[in-house]
């Protein structure tokens, strides 16, 4: 009998045996060559509004696409790093510009500068890291504000995903352009788990499509409410080698993900932004 288990992908690991999907697509395999442009991260001024949440036309035609998968179509990224790229989305948090995505993909130290994609709009912004959590595998990096994309909120989905639940989101598989995936949540491993240095905490299983690249795509229910931030696929073994089983995706469930943490981490930068002036001090 096969026995399933999920694998996480050292980019130079190259031993089938051992074959980790991470979701990062190794560089020079699809990702895009360094064009040098690490623009300076420009912070949002305490003066700066939301953007309206309507998703500009020329990003998608409403074909086939609900509105909700337009607006997060319309604020995913391609993360670009030496080791090749992954995936996030672009995001408006308390009045920051943020990315979420997966720390295996963003794994520098904080201050690390990284270059974030829209290769349909061909535009690239620096961003700069400011949260990192390898227990539950999130990263977050401030960003100025980006042209052609459009941001979704950050709001969390604190509760128990139900079962059943369905979930969307757009990512960069691959050498691929952008696409649009649908799936639904179909289980938990180590449900109430809390994550820690030698432990991965709760995890999400999706009935859904992954593969290298969709590393940090974030997860979105029907409202527009952060579900979780892929990180993994599944594999089995039924050969004597391992299989990867591209439709069983793993992922951090939101309530993982600690929203004030982020906002202390993002005050702690040199110079503090101006906007932490609302926040309390830690």
């Amino acid at each position: 009998m096969s026995k399933g288990r999920r694998i996480f992908l050292k980019p130079t690991v190259a031993f089938v045996a051992v074959v980790a999907l991470s979701l990062l697509i190794p560089a020079g395999a699809g990702s895009e060559p360094n064009t040098g442009t690490d623009s300076t991260i420009v912070l949002p001024s305490p003066d700066d509004t939301p953007e309206s949440n309507t998703a500009p036309a020329s990003f998608e035609t409403a074909e086939g696409l609900s509105y909700m998968e337009r607006r997060i179509r319309s604020a995913a990224v391609k993360v670009l790093t030496p080791r090749g790229h992954g995936s996030g989305s672009y995001m408006l948090m308390d009045g920051f510009r943020v990315i979420l995505t997966a720390q295996h993909v963003a794994s520098g130290p904080i201050g690390e500068v990284y270059r974030v994609s829209s290769p349909s709009g061909n535009e690239t912004v620096g961003a700069r890291l400011v949260y990192s959590n390898p227990a539950s595998d999130v990263a977050v990096l401030i960003v100025s504000e980006m042209k052609t994309r459009s941001p979704m909120q950050f709001r969390l989905r604190n509760d128990r995903i139900p079962l059943g639940t369905d979930v969307a989101y757009a990512g960069h598989p691959s050498s691929h352009s952008l696409l649009s995936f649908r799936g639904r949540v179909s289980g938990y491993e180590n449900e109430g788990v809390e994550p820690s240095e030698t432990r991965r905490g709760e995890i999400l299983i999706l009935h859904s499509f992954g593969w290298p690249g969709c590393s940090g795509s974030v997860l979105f229910d029907s409202d527009g409410y952060i579900v979780g931030v892929l990180w993994g696929v599944s594999a089995g073994n039924i050969t004597g080698a391992p299989q990867l089983i591209e439709d069983l995706i793993w992922a951090t469930p939101a309530r993982s993900i600690i929203k004030s943490d982020i906002i202390t981490s993002i005050c702690r930068m040199s110079p503090r932004p101006e906007r932490c002036r609302r926040f309390s001090q830690e």
